[in-house]
């Protein structure tokens, strides 16, 4: 089965207009991928928040030993981004990050879409003639169901289980 979605999360340096994604992760049915980021590459990517770390408990130190050079990242999400359908919970807030990439590569992230996944969970839940709930009630029901939050990985797995949900 090779289905044409994926969904998105990224965790991000901080809330400010300077952040840089720190960590992304994208999957569906066929499996997650997740990577952090090492901006040690990036000299511009120096924005860094304690209280971002507090919410995602990403340090500087996991990405300088862990992480993965951003090129290599931008790499992976075009491709993606040329192939599938990108849905997430905060699609605003995922192209802001994403944009960092464009700011260091000059590369053409304004034409990368994402949905959002509202829009995936509606439709399961009309085919499968379940109005009995809407697709924010089950987004809320799949965050409040799981174990970890806030980071990447966790946070499409969360939103896998909404569209699990909405299935039926």
């Amino acid at each position: 089965m090779c289905l044409d979605y994926v969904l998105l999360d990224i965790e991000a340096s901080s809330f400010s207009d300077n952040a840089y994604p720190v960590e992304i992760a994208w999957g569906n049915e066929e499996g997650i991928e997740s990577y952090l980021l090492d901006p040690s590459s990036v000299e511009s990517w120096q924005d860094w928040s304690q209280r971002s770390e507090a919410v995602h408990g990403i340090s500087q130190i996991m990405l300088a030993s862990d992480g993965h050079n951003p090129r290599e990242i931008y790499r992976k999400l075009d491709d993606i981004f040329s192939t599938k359908t990108v849905y997430s919970d905060e699609p605003e807030f995922d192209l802001h990050w994403l944009s960092a990439f464009e700011r260091i590569f000059g590369c053409h992230t304004k034409t990368w879409k994402i949905h959002d996944i509202r829009q995936i969970l509606y439709t399961k839940l009309e085919s499968g003639n379940n109005r009995s709930i809407s697709a924010e009630e089950v987004l809320q029901k799949a965050r409040s169901e799981a174990t970890k939050r806030h980071r990447a990985h966790d946070d499409v797995e969360i939103l896998l289980k909404a569209v699990q949900i909405a299935r039926g």
